[in-house]
């Protein structure tokens, strides 16, 4: 991968560099958890949705996501009780709050370099 930079009207919407990690709590035993790296010019994820511990969905390689369909700056400081969001500078640092997260979640995204 190579460097690449944001552009000002990027920047202006992009929320802080780094590891976001969001959690979904849908009620009824269902919850949604992306992780975000947003770096280098690109924003990748992965994630799981769970039901009732049967497993949804789950991406467990990293995946490029537009950078316009990251979660903005605006909606990430409106999240409630349903959407909470958590910013780390590294995998290190998640890794120590949220010890028990999908073992694919600790793997260091391709952008972070």
């Amino acid at each position: 991968m190579k460097k690449k930079e944001w552009t000002p009207f990027q920047l202006n919407r992009l929320p802080e560099s780094g590891y976001w990690l969001s959690v979904f709590d849908g009620g009824n035993g269902y919850t949604s958890i992306h992780l975000y790296c947003v770096m280098n010019g690109y924003v990748k994820y992965i994630r799981e949705d769970d039901a009732d511990g049967k497993k949804l969905t789950v991406l467990k390689e990293w995946t490029t996501l537009q950078w316009n369909c990251m979660p903005t700056k605006n909606q990430i400081s409106k999240s409630d009780l349903e959407f909470s969001y958590f910013h780390f500078k590294s995998i290190d640092d998640m890794k120590k709050e949220f010890p028990n997260l999908p073992i694919h979640f600790y793997n260091v995204a391709p952008n972070d370099f």
